[in-house]
């Protein structure tokens, strides 16, 4: 014990940040309202972003929705296809989306809307490590990671509330041969995050490789992608046209009518194609049935199978 009577005591560790947390945004002085877009393969500087909704089985744009270029695609998902429910009444049943998509708060509220999500995963990987997260397996019964050496990594603290942190030894990690490969240089020990929501990611990921994984994932590639292709070449959407949110929404809006009016008649043409080869499909069988009635007994065309099936059911 302490002699002096007043010490309270100190605890381990470094001592909390309490300091507000700022962030520097970039913003244009011509345009506000847009955002500085920083992506790998995308241009950079300041833009907008089309958020846009497409049916599977039509290619109907069923929601457009703009924003700042610095949003992530993620943020504003789960909001319009709640949106796209309320105001349209759509039975929305299974979604299709890149890996640009692959976030918790995605997983999480596709589970609470009741809709199974086609998500391909992406690696996240640090500049200083070449093993990704998949490389260490969790045992839900025990609670803990195992490494590719086999050792476990147990749960060390909760991060922001959001977060589990699990950690190895020190000395394990310390006598480990591939510390080099799995450590930064300033790490003592491996240490992995598992967000709260990480159940509802993994049930989304089990998906994958599945028959129905590779059909969404093609229609998307066919809808999603060729519709952004079509809409810049054809229809006046490779750039903003106005400043604002309001101007750049009225055109993307105005290019979705487009793609939409040719397409919802092309729809009405291929129902009403349909319904004329059915109405041909019905007369053939009922002239069928009365010139086979001539020849033989009307039982027997009723009864008598040919190669295995009736062809006129």
């Amino acid at each position: 014990m302490h002699s002096n009577p007043h010490y309270k005591g100190k605890k381990r560790g470094k001592e909390p940040n309490t300091a507000p947390k700022t962030k520097q945004i970039v913003r244009s002085k011509t345009d506000p309202e847009s955002g500085y877009l920083n992506r790998p393969e995308k241009p950079k500087g300041f833009h907008y972003l089309d958020h846009m909704s497409i049916d599977a089985k039509h290619g109907i744009i069923t929601d457009v929705y703009v924003t700042p270029g610095n949003v992530d695609d993620s943020e504003p998902y789960i909001d319009r296809l709640k949106s796209q429910q309320e105001r349209l009444g759509l039975n929305i049943r299974k979604v299709g989306a890149d890996k640009g998509y692959d976030y918790m708060n995605v997983h999480y509220g596709l589970d609470k809307l009741g809709i199974e999500g086609y998500i391909p995963g992406f690696a996240r990987l640090s500049k200083t490590e070449s093993f990704t997260i998949d490389k260490f397996a969790y045992n839900r019964n025990k609670d803990v990671y195992i490494c590719p050496e086999g050792k476990f990594l147990y749960l060390s603290h909760i991060k922001q509330k959001k977060t589990k942190v699990y950690a190895a030894r020190t000395r394990e990690c310390k006598a480990c041969l591939l510390k080099e490969q799995c450590l930064s240089k300033s790490d003592r020990r491996k240490s992995v995050t598992r967000p709260f929501h990480q159940d509802y990611a993994d049930k989304t990921h089990t998906r994958q490789g599945s028959v129905e994984y590779t059909r969404i994932r093609k229609l998307r590639r066919m809808w999603c992608e060729g519709t952004n292709g079509i809409l810049k070449e054809n229809h006046n959407l490779s750039k903003a046209r106005r400043r604002g949110i309001a101007n750049v929404l009225e055109q993307c809006l105005l290019s979705a009518l487009v793609i939409n009016i040719k397409r919802y008649i092309k729809a009405i043409k291929q129902r009403e194609l349909r319904k004329k080869h059915t109405c041909i499909s019905n007369k053939i069988r009922t002239i069928m049935r009365k010139w086979l009635g001539k020849l033989v007994p009307s039982h027997f065309c009723q009864q008598a199978p040919l190669m295995g099936h009736s062809p006129f059911k």
